[in-house]
């Protein structure tokens, strides 16, 4: 009873990868459109606050570390 089992489960799960497979050009290609409409916008300078507060947060990591 169990070798029927097996057997039936595993003709399924072969014939379940045959039939899910069978369109390979699922997606459109990447370079249609999006990837090249993208505009990325223009980095801001830090403010000295800014770095003044990085660089508070890079000193407790490295005291962290030892």
């Amino acid at each position: 009873m169990k070798k029927k089992i097996y057997i039936a489960l595993t003709l399924l799960l072969v014939s379940g990868g045959f039939f899910s497979c069978r369109k390979s050009d699922e997606l459109p290609p990447l370079d249609r459109g999006y990837a090249k409409d993208v505009i990325l916008p223009d980095p801001e300078d830090l403010t000295r606050a800014d770095r003044e507060y990085l660089e508070e947060l890079e000193e407790e990591y490295n005291n962290s570390l030892n």
